[in-house]
């Protein structure tokens, strides 16, 4: 289900509205995959909602090609990666992914949807390289994100006055 959200928030996360209604349900998700739920749960205002089928079916049909290739070079390995303890670290990693993609930053959602992305397939392989994949996604998210924080800080505060003569 990570990767079900993960995937239409990376591909149309820049529409507005669409980081809320996909981040939301990854939120969730990710929490009940760091304290070992084995059955997915979403409240009924999250799970009854659903993109048009025609939007939807666009998505697949974009992803698909891409997704079969992949899907080669995936295998279970370093197993030890996508065990079940190891599997709520990953859950903890999903979370910051996931609340990073529910923030409304524009065009700040495609690098962590992409590191859940990578944590949602290398859970159903159980490919331990992909969770790799996954934390250098999220990290590089990270400093992206933290980077662009730290300078539009230090416009608001330094640069802004400057420019407008209130020093």
């Amino acid at each position: 289900l990570i990767l079900v959200f993960a995937i239409p928030s990376a591909v149309v996360g820049v529409i507005p509205g669409v980081s809320t209604l996909l981040g939301l349900p990854l939120v969730l998700l990710s929490v009940q995959l760091s304290i070992g739920s084995r059955r997915p749960w979403l409240p009924r205002a999250v799970s009854a909602r659903s993109l048009e089928r025609r939007a939807f079916s666009r998505i697949v049909e974009s992803i698909q090609p891409r997704l079969q290739r992949l899907e080669r070079l995936l295998k279970p390995r370093l197993l030890f990666l996508t065990s079940t303890w190891v599997e709520r670290g990953i859950g903890l990693c999903c979370l910051v992914a996931a609340a990073l993609v529910f923030l409304p930053i524009p065009f700040g959602n495609l690098l962590p949807a992409l590191a859940l992305c990578a944590f949602g397939l290398a859970l159903m392989e159980r490919d331990g390289v992909l969770v790799l994949v996954g934390l250098g996604a999220l990290g590089f998210s990270l400093v992206v994100l933290g980077g662009a924080a730290i300078a539009v800080k230090a416009l608001t505060l330094e640069g802004l006055p400057a420019l407008l003569g209130l020093h």
